[in-house]
């Protein structure tokens, strides 16, 4: 922001006060619903029911990832802003531990990346969504496997 305050032509004011001060240029109309962010028509992520179904397993891996690495932290007395660390708090684990560790947030990206969360479509394209529903639950088995070799 500090570096176009200066600029004669911007200025920081509430739309109120910019309202109150210029003229109505015209009238937009809106067709469709645009919540969807891509002004076509199509769904949102948030409204398709296989994203729903996706993001749940995606969080029952993180749920697994968490406890593992409170599990972690706890039993080895590490400090708790470790927790925001990976490489400091798993470096306490066996090399395998570490590795599984490190693929299971591997896994659980792909699942995000492998899905259109934020794009519109009306449905996911069949072998985008089994290959992100085996993510999916690989993550879970990750995660899991971590966690009862952690306890």
């Amino acid at each position: 922001m500090k570096s176009i305050a200066g600029l004669g032509y911007v200025s920081f004011i509430k739309p109120s006060e910019y309202l109150a001060n210029h003229e109505n240029a015209g009238t937009i109309t809106f067709a469709q619903d645009l919540a969807d962010g891509a002004f076509d028509g199509f769904a949102s992520w948030a409204e398709k029911y296989e994203n729903h179904v996706l993001w749940t397993m995606v969080t029952q891996g993180r749920t697994y990832w968490d406890a593992a690495k409170s599990w972690v932290i706890a039993s080895n007395h590490l400090d708790p802003s470790s927790q925001d660390d990976f490489h400091q708090w798993s470096a306490v684990l066996p090399q395998a531990l570490q590795k599984l560790a490190m693929q299971t947030m591997r896994t659980r990206l792909q699942v995000l990346s492998t899905t259109h969360f934020g794009l519109s479509a009306p449905v996911m394209n069949v072998h985008r969504l089994q290959a992100a529903t085996l993510l999916a639950e690989d993550a879970i088995t990750q995660a899991r496997i971590l966690l009862e070799h952690v306890m």
